[in-house]
């Protein structure tokens, strides 16, 4: 930014507020207009353009070839911020999906796991029941309790 400064062309304040106001008027027309996101970094350029000419003409300047390329690149710079947040924002929330979907995947395996136990001591102890009765079946229905008695 020194170098713009250096060469009158724009504060950092008019900069920052530029590429801002840029930025925001891209993304509106690209939302209420049937603009396609291929020409929106164009039209950044073009309005950065007519935004640094803006500039010269009210600060009753005479560096229009100036005003033209900070505007320019106020153009780049409001275009290239969006889709790196847009690339940020959306590598951030898969990363935070994926994060989640490994929590959901190891929940499942261990309720897996679980149920796999349960069934098994239930079949064993549906084994012992039968092994039970079974015995019962061969002593004629008396157990060590009725053995004792007698």
């Amino acid at each position: 930014m020194n170098v713009i400064q250096q060469i009158n062309l724009a504060t950092s304040g008019e900069i920052v507020v530029a590429t801002v106001l840029i930025g925001i008027v891209v993304q509106l027309l690209k939302k209420f207009t049937k603009l396609s996101s291929d020409w929106a970094s164009l039209l950044a350029l073009v309005l950065g353009a007519i935004a640094g000419l803006a500039a010269v003409l009210v600060s009753k300047e005479t560096n229009y070839l100036g005003g033209a390329i900070t505007g320019i690149v106020l153009g780049a710079t409001a275009s290239g911020l969006f889709d790196t947040g847009k690339s940020v924002v959306s590598t951030v929330t898969a990363k935070v999906s994926d994060s989640k979907q490994a929590k959901a995947d190891e929940l499942v395996a261990m309720a897996q796991s679980l149920a796999g136990v349960m069934q098994s001591r239930a079949s064993d102890t549906s084994k012992s029941a039968a092994s039970v009765a079974d015995s019962e079946e061969l002593t004629g229905g008396s157990t060590n309790a009725d053995a004792q008695t007698k």
